[in-house]
Order: C-alpha cells, then sequence, then structure tokens
C-alpha cells in the first residue's frame, strides 16, 4: 500500500467517493513513463489517505508493483507510471481515509516500454531473475561438472552453495532507487558521457540514437571517429558498459539504461594506450564538453610515485585535468572501477600466471577480507574521481569487487548470471560474435569439456527457446558484471543529477552521492584475525565518521540512491569552498615494526591547518631487512619469497578518533611490489606508497593523526604453486618514513585548472 500523509479528498471528491467508484484516465503519450498524475483531486481538507492496489505483486510506501509495469508515488501526492509490457492497463486501487474505503480504476493509455527492462533488475528490482536461476540450468551445470570434475552424487550433495539455485539472493527493491528519478522525468538528457574502453559499437540498434560521433574516437584508426570493435569475437566490454549507461528508452527493443537519453561518445582507449590516447580521453586535447567519464577499466598493483613504469607528477597533472578544466570549470566526474580482486591477486594469481592462491592460503578467503586493495591502485588513490564498487541483487558485497578506503560509493554490479543474477544489456550485434554469440558458445564448449552453454545460459544461448523468443538477434546479454558494471551504472546516476541540475561541479556530485546512498548490508560485522596472543580489527563494518558520514571499505557510502540524489541535485544550493590541499607534512621514525603482534608500531603527526578534510592521502616507506624476494633456495630448488608484505595492515585514526584501515591484511601481494621488475633496493617493501582515504569526509583536519602498521602473521604460508614458498620474515620490519596530505575546503594550496 501506498501512504499519504497529511492529503486528502476535496470536499466534493469524498461526496463522489462515497456514492460509488471513480475511474481515472492517462494517456501515456507513448512513452515509457507517464507525466505526473493524480488519483485524487487536490487536497482541500486535512487527513491521511492510504491507496492500496489489490493486484500489485509488490508493494511499499512508495511503489506498488506489477508485471506489466510500476507506479511510483511522488513528494506532492502525484503519481508516474513506468511501463514494463508497453502494453495498455487498467488498474483497480482502494482509498482508505477518515470516512471509510472507496474503490477506484486508473485506465492508462498509449504507453511504450523495453521487452527486457522487467528483467534489468539494477533499475527496478522485483526479486526477478534476470534468466539466471533456473532449475534447468542447475541440472545442465551438474550433469556437466560430474564428468569434468569427476564427482559423484555426494560431492554434488555435500556443497549446496554451488549446486542449487538459492532464492533468497533475490531481493525486491534492493537496485538503484532509478525509477523515482525516471518518475521526476530526468532521462539525462543534454548530459555528454565518454565510454573509455575497448570500442562502442556505434551503430547497435538501442545505442545509435544516444551516440554522438563527434567526440568519439578511434585510437587504432586515427582517421575515424567509430570505434566500433571489430577484432574481438566474444565480447565487446564497451558495448555492453554502454547500455548499462545509455540503452535507449522506450523503443521497443532490449532494455533501458539508468539514463536512457544521454549522449554517449565511444572511445577506444584500451585498444591502444598512448600519451596522445590518453590526453584525449582526459580533455585535455578530447572533447572538452564531457560531463562524464567512464573507465571500467582498471588492476590493482602499487606502482612507485615516480618509477618504472609512470610519472608521479605527469600523472597528478593528468588526473586532475578533467575536474578542474572541462565543463567550463565546473569539471567532469570521473568515475573509475574499483577492481575485481575481492577473492584473487592481480600479482599472485592470474595477472602474471602463477597459480599461487595467496589468499586461499593466508586468510583472506577464509576470513572474508579483500584479497587487493582498492586504495593502492595508482589509478584510484587521487581525488580528483570517484572509485565505485559492486552489490549484489541481495544488497550485499559481490564475491569478486575489490575493497578498500579508496571507495566513494557502489552500484548494482551483479554475480555471473547462474545461480545468482548479473547485469543485462547489450552485446555485439549478430548471433556469430558477442558474448552471447556462437563465438562464445564454441570457446566453452571446446576449452571447457563440452560446457553445456546454451543451456546454462539460455538467453546467451543461440537457438535456444529462450534466446529465439527474448533474444533472436543475438544483440543482448544476461552475464555481464564486475565493477565494470558498477561504474556505468554509477555513471548513469550522475548524468540524471546533471539533468536535474547542470550547474552541479565534480565535488558537488561526490558530496550529494555521500549525503544521499543507502547503507546496505547494515550488520556488515567486523572481522578480527587472531595475531600472537590477541586479535587485531582487519575490517570495521560501517563506521560512522565525525562529521556524520557513515563509511564501510566494502562499499563507500554505500549504495547509490537515485531518487535521493536528483532529489538533493534538483534543489541544490550549497556553495562549497574552493578545492584546496594541506601541505605533505612527513616524518622518519624508523619505527620497528614487531613480527606477528596486533599492537604494531604508530607514530603521529601534527596537522594545524583548519581545513575541512574531504580526502586523505599518506605516503609509506617500509623496508624489512630479512625480506626475500624470487630468492632460489639452492638446497630445495623452491623459489622463496616473505609474507612480510602480505601480513603488513597500515591504518590512519584521525583527531577525532576516526579509524580507517588503509592497507588491509592478508593482501595477496608478495613481500615487494617490485618483485621481478630488478629495482636495486632489494630491502624496501614500499617507497613512497600511497594511500587514499575517504572514510574522514567532512571532518576537521586541525589536531593529531595517528599512523599505525602491524605485522599480522608470523607463519609460513603454503603456496599453491609446489616449487614456491612464502617463509614468514625473521626480522621485524621499520616503518621508515611516513607523510600526510589533505585535500578538501579551507587549506593552504588552491587547487586551479588551466583555465
Amino acid at each position: 500500500m501506498i501512504k499519504i500523509i497529511k492529503t486528502s479528498l476535496a470536499v466534493g471528491a469524498l461526496t463522489l467517493a462515497l456514492t460509488g467508484c471513480f475511474e481515472v484516465h492517462v494517456d501515456g503519450k507513448h512513452h515509457w513513463a507517464t507525466e505526473p498524475f493524480r488519483l485524487l483531486p487536490e487536497n482541500k481538507t486535512s487527513g491521511n489517505i492510504t491507496i492500496t492496489f489489490p493486484e500489485a505483486t509488490h508493494q511499499n510506501g512508495i511503489e506498488a508493483v506489477f508485471s506489466h509495469g510500476v507506479i511510483h508515488a511522488l513528494d506532492d501526492g502525484t503519481f508516474s507510471y513506468l511501463s514494463k509490457s508497453g502494453e495498455d492497463v487498467t488498474i483497480d486501487f482502494e482509498v482508505a481515509h477518515l470516512f471509510g474505503v472507496n474503490s477506484g480504476t486508473l485506465v492508462i493509455r498509449n504507453m511504450t516500454s523495453d521487452p527486457l527492462y522487467g528483467e534489468q533488475w539494477h533499475l527496478h528490482n522485483a526479486g526477478q531473475s534476470a534468466f539466471s536461476g533456473h532449475q534447468s540450468s542447475m541440472d545442465a551445470y551438474i550433469a556437466w561438472a560430474k564428468v569434468f570434475f569427476a564427482l559423484d552424487d555426494a560431492d554434488i550433495a555435500n556443497d549446496p552453495e554451488r549446486f542449487t539455485f538459492d532464492p533468497s539472493l533475490r531481493v525486491a527493491w534492493e537496485d538503484l532507487s532509478v525509477t523515482g528519478a525516471h518518475a521526476r522525468g530526468y532521462t539525462g538528457k543534454g548530459v555528454v558521457v565518454a565510454v573509455t574502453d575497448t570500442g562502442l559499437e556505434m551503430r547497435h540498434e538501442d545505442l545509435a540514437e544516444n551516440i554522438r560521433y563527434e567526440g568519439s574516437a578511434n585510437f587504432e584508426d586515427p582517421g575515424s571517429n567509430d570505434p566500433t570493435n571489430n577484432t574481438d569475437a566474444r565480447g565487446d566490454h564497451g558495448t555492453s558498459v554502454a547500455g548499462l549507461i545509455g540503452a535507449v528508452g522506450g523503443n521497443g527493443l532490449g532494455g533501458r539504461g539508468v539514463a536512457p537519453e544521454v549522449t554517449l561518445l565511444g572511445q577506444n582507449f584500451l585498444k591502444k594506450q598512448t600519451d596522445e590516447s590518453m590526453a584525449f580521453i582526459q580533455g585535455i586535447t578530447g572533447p572538452a564538453d564531457v560531463d562524464v567519464i567512464n573507465k571500467s577499466w582498471g588492476f590493482t598493483l602499487f606502482l612507485q610515485s615516480d618509477g618504472i613504469f609512470h610519472d608521479g607528477g605527469l600523472d597528478s597533472y593528468l588526473d586532475a585535468y578533467p575536474a578542474l578544466n572541462l565543463r567550463e570549470g565546473l569539471g567532469a566526474m570521473v568515475i573509475k572501477a574499483a577492481g575485481n580482486s575481492f577473492d584473487a591477486s592481480d600479482l599472485s594469481d592470474p595477472f602474471f600466471g602463477y597459480g599461487l592462491a595467496l589468499c586461499e592460503n593466508n586468510g583472506a578467503n577464509l576470513f572474508g577480507l579483500t584479497c587487493d586493495n582498492a586504495a593502492i591502485n595508482a589509478g584510484n588513490n587521487h581525488p580528483w574521481q570517484m572509485v565505485v564498487g559492486g552489490v549484489n541483487a541481495d544488497g550485499t558485497h559481490t564475491s569478486y569487487s575489490t575493497a578498500g578506503s579508496a571507495l566513494w560509493v557502489s552500484a548494482p554490479a551483479g554475480e555471473f548470471g547462474f545461480r545468482e543474477p548479473a547485469m543485462v544489456t547489450t552485446d555485439q550485434s549478430s548471433c556469430d560474435v558477442g558474448y552471447s554469440g556462437s563465438a562464445t558458445e564454441t570457446f566453452y564448449f571446446e576449452n571447457y569439456g563440452g560446457y553445456p552453454y546454451a543451456d546454462i545460459y539460455p538467453f546467451n544461448g543461440v537457438n535456444t527457446p529462450l534466446n529465439n523468443t527474448m533474444n533472436p538477434h543475438c544483440n543482448y546479454v544476461q552475464t555481464f558484471n564486475g565493477t565494470s558494471s558498477a561504474a556505468p551504472n554509477a555513471s548513469g546516476v550522475v548524468a540524471l543529477m546533471l539533468d536535474a541540475n547542470p550547474h552541479l561541479d565534480w565535488r558537488d556530485i561526490k558530496h550529494i552521492l555521500a549525503s544521499t546512498s543507502d547503507q546496505v548490508d547494515r550488520r556488515d560485522p567486523a572481522i578480527k584475525l587472531p595475531v600472537g596472543d590477541s586479535e587485531y580489527t582487519a575490517h570495521d563494518g560501517w563506521v560512522a565518521n565525525a562529521a556524520g558520514y557513515t563509511y564501510n571499505n566494502l562499499y563507500g557510502f554505500g549504495r547509490i540512491n537515485a531518487e535521493k540524489a536528483v532529489k538533493v541535485a534538483a534543489d541544490y544550493r550549497l556553495s562549497l569552498a574552493p578545492f584546496s590541499q594541506s601541505h605533505w607534512v612527513s616524518a622518519i621514525p624508523e619505527l620497528a615494526v614487531p613480527d606477528n603482534t596486533a599492537t604494531g608500531a604508530t607514530h603521529t603527526l601534527t596537522i594545524n591547518d583548519t581545513g575541512v578534510v574531504e580526502v586523505v592521502k599518506i605516503k609509506v616507506s617500509l623496508s624489512n631487512s630479512g625480506m626475500k624476494t624470487l630468492i632460489v633456495d639452492n638446497d630445495t630448488g623452491s623459489v622463496l619469497s616473505s609474507t612480510v608484505g602480505s601480513d603488513t595492515a597500515i591504518e590512519l585514526t584521525s583527531p577525532s578518533g576516526t579509524k580507517s584501515i588503509m592497507m588491509t591484511a592478508r593482501t595477496g601481494v608478495f613481500a615487494s611490489y617490485d618483485w621481478g621488475i630488478g629495482l636495486p633496493e632489494e630491502k624496501r617493501m614500499y617507497q613512497d606508497m600511497m594511500l587514499l582515504s575517504n572514510a574522514f569526509y567532512g571532518e576537521p583536519a586541525a589536531g593529531n593523526w595517528t599512523i599505525r602498521v602491524v605485522d599480522t602473521n608470523g607463519k609460513n604460508i603454503q603456496s599453491g604453486h609446489p616449487a614456491f614458498v612464502f617463509e614468514n620474515n625473521t626480522a621485524d620490519s621499520v616503518l621508515d618514513s611516513w607523510g600526510i596530505a589533505l585535500f578538501g575546503q579551507h587549506f593552504e594550496q588552491l587547487l586551479l585548472g588551466d583555465r
């Protein structure tokens, strides 16, 4: 039921209602969302009214959900209907008020829709499967697994999490709350979003209407501004990302984007990453009218601030340019995927291919800690962007989304489209190519022992009954996921915010999202590791800071709520002081960090600046004289590496008492991030390693900031490779130096662009 407080029927309407039924007619005018309408006339009498829709499958205080669409209540007593089916509908409702209960009929005509919209749970979650969770698919998977993994019935029965479906993994209203934004008429119209990716199929049937060639780029062919990916046959990442942001709404094709009238640019940066292409996507040589830059890419690898791979000064200039210079100084919002390394390290597992399974053996997977950390990625640890993590259809953290104190917010991303929903979005056109094309189906069949791809993913599989009905041309996919999905979902919401208020600058956007995002998974527990004869809290769950913001390394400030965000954006009047930075304050404490001891080593620096914090960065140099980095044991032939990189945790406490865990214990890193590269400093774990935290947002800067470094392990760690051994460090580590810089309002150094 939808309850309307302090709104009532006019006196004449009461008389009409008391004498019988009444009808309300709405002409959708061939749109997928109606203009706001009233179920009852303007109120003239105070009182409470509750409206109930008997035929709704779900209803709460804001929405009533039907198989054909959704009725959403707006703040002023009006409603909007969003169609799933595009059909004309007649909806009965009941009105309870002080004088009794009366009935009414709502008649809606001339609607349009998108056939896959009803399965796009991230837009509106009614507990739908998004084509996942079919028993026939599970039966096919079990039959294949028995042969491929040599399992018997007992093995299947003993692993229910893998071999059964769980309907509780789909929970109604665990979504972006984008329905309320659409109901208010915000669609991203006039907002420009650049998709910097592998490509973008510019002529895709559900994207072409929203695509602009001017400002798009094909870096492999400088004479072309069409970045359509013609080289990858098993899916174009950028095309699927673009569909989540801005697939056309109400055209009777495919699904719908978060911002279904946005302007999309395609830039295939990931196909040719050069200084020239980087300058283009950052707006230095490329289009200056870009409002949002979506970066669904990156991996978690620490790089020295000035080292072999890059130049710290140049990187800072490139990173800052969109925020300080685009949109006539308001700044483009750069949105970055957090990464997909929660359960496996880029370093120890897939990236270098050694299969060391470090996080399976060091306690990260067992205790539920992130294997890699978003705060150490050189592409994540600067203040000029927004890093986004992923959540599932039940409102909890995905199995893969990299956690860390650099996250700003989270957005729906989903799992793998089998047991749990993934994203339904655009795919490469035709049944020959794409995630849902025959090339992918053939690849899995040939490389995974006859893997029954089409039976497991019937929407993707070519020529299955479901595919023939819902996806006959294989232009859409049910299995897109990763923080590559979370980022474009967030980009779409930012486009809705800028539709509501084009005068927001990049910091206004971040501020609104920090203030309006939903605190999902509220009971996310703290994680305590046994360390020595004590324990260490390696994850704090939700932490309320002194400025009233709640933060979690899994979710940032929470899952984006589009309806709340556009409501605040539309009426936004706050004026943030100019963005500024404190000077670096540094020390050389040379403190020992005792092995396997929960107390660790602490050191305090005092900030005298009276600024207000938005972002905190620290740089840390840590060494260990007994560290082994890929040392060959001549007696056994084993390759030795110390556990110390994985063991080390780093946290920071503000003058207000807020603690942020900035380097998580039991990560999937080696003794040194410079392993195998041949840098001369073999005993240096980190040299001016940068870490970033958003957890102190809004707090005062002045006072004592305390770093704590803890070694959380005292044992050798097994490796997944028989010739590779992680030996516990025999010497204590040393905190050689550290420094801190604060970004926000009222600091000494104003951060201005080139304008």
